[in-house]
C-alpha cells in the first residue's frame, strides 16, 4: 500500500513538472514580451506584414491616401508602442511608431543581410545633463510638426528590419483583425517617416485632404520598404 501511494505521488509530481515545463515554453511570448528565442522563423511561417513582398516584388504607386485614427489608436494600445500613426494607401496600411519600455523584445537583433548591430536613433543624454537636446545644447526650440527630434524622447529605429518579427506580427494581426479589408501592412519606427506621417496626421485632423502628399508618400515608402522581395 505504501508502494502504491509512493508511485501515485511520483506520477503526480511528474505531471506537475510537465505542466510547469509546458507553461514555461508557452510563456516565452506574452503581451509584454516579444523576445522569446522559441519564436518561429518568419521565413518558415506565414507573416501578417509585407506579405506580398515575401514572394514577389511590389510597387508603391498609390492613388489614395488617408489617415485612420481608429487603427492608430488600436496600434497605440499594444504594449511596447508609445505613439502610432496609421495611414491607408489604397488598401494597404502603413504604420509609423515610437517604442517605449512597456514591453521587451521589440527590437535589437541584427537582421539577415545587414552588418553591425542594432541601430537606435534616440539620444537621451540630455536628460542627465538637464538639456532639451544633447545633439544641439544651444537649441531649445521645438518644431510642432515633428513628433520625435531624436533627443530626450521615446525610441525610434532607423531600419524596419531591426523591429522583431513577433512585435511586427502582433501589430499587423491587430490591424487585420480590426479592418479585414486591409491587403497588406508595412511597419516602421524610422524617425523621419514618423515625423512625415505626423505632419500628414495634423492635416487630416484639420479635415484637409492628403492627396497632394501622395507623390512624397509614395517616394518615402519606396525608399524605406523597397520593392524587391524580402523573404
Amino acid at each position: 500500500m505504501r508502494f502504491i501511494r509512493h508511485t501515485a505521488q511520483l506520477v503526480c509530481l511528474g505531471a506537475l513538472v510537465a505542466l510547469i515545463g509546458c507553461g514555461t515554453v508557452k510563456d516565452g511570448l506574452s503581451e509584454d514580451n516579444f523576445g522569446s528565442k522559441k519564436t518561429a522563423d518568419p521565413q518558415l511561417t506565414s507573416r501578417a506584414y509585407q506579405t506580398q513582398q515575401q514572394a514577389t516584388s511590389v510597387s508603391h504607386n498609390y492613388s489614395k491616401l488617408e489617415m485612420s485614427q481608429y487603427l492608430s489608436d488600436q496600434v497605440q494600445n499594444i504594449n511596447g508602442v508609445n505613439s502610432s500613426i496609421v495611414m491607408l494607401a489604397d488598401n494597404n496600411a502603413f504604420v509609423a511608431l515610437m517604442i517605449d519600455d512597456t514591453a521587451s523584445g521589440t527590437h535589437g537583433s541584427t537582421p539577415k543581410g545587414r552588418s553591425g548591430g542594432y541601430s537606435g536613433e534616440t539620444n537621451n543624454a540630455g536628460l542627465v545633463r538637464g538639456l532639451y537636446n544633447a545633439n544641439n545644447p544651444m537649441d531649445d526650440n521645438y518644431d510642432p510638426n515633428q513628433l520625435n527630434l531624436g533627443a530626450n524622447s521615446y525610441e525610434t529605429v532607423k531600419h524596419h528590419e531591426y523591429l522583431s518579427h513577433p512585435f511586427k506580427q502582433t501589430i499587423a494581426e491587430t490591424i487585420r483583425s480590426k479592418q479585414p479589408t486591409v491587403h497588406d501592412v508595412y511597419i516602421s519606427a524610422n524617425r523621419d517617416f514618423l515625423n512625415q506621417l505626423n505632419m500628414y496626421a495634423q492635416e487630416a485632423w484639420k479635415g484637409n485632404s492628403l492627396q497632394a502628399y501622395l507623390p512624397d508618400f509614395n517616394a518615402s515608402v519606396t525608399k524605406i520598404f523597397g520593392t524587391e522581395p524580402k523573404p
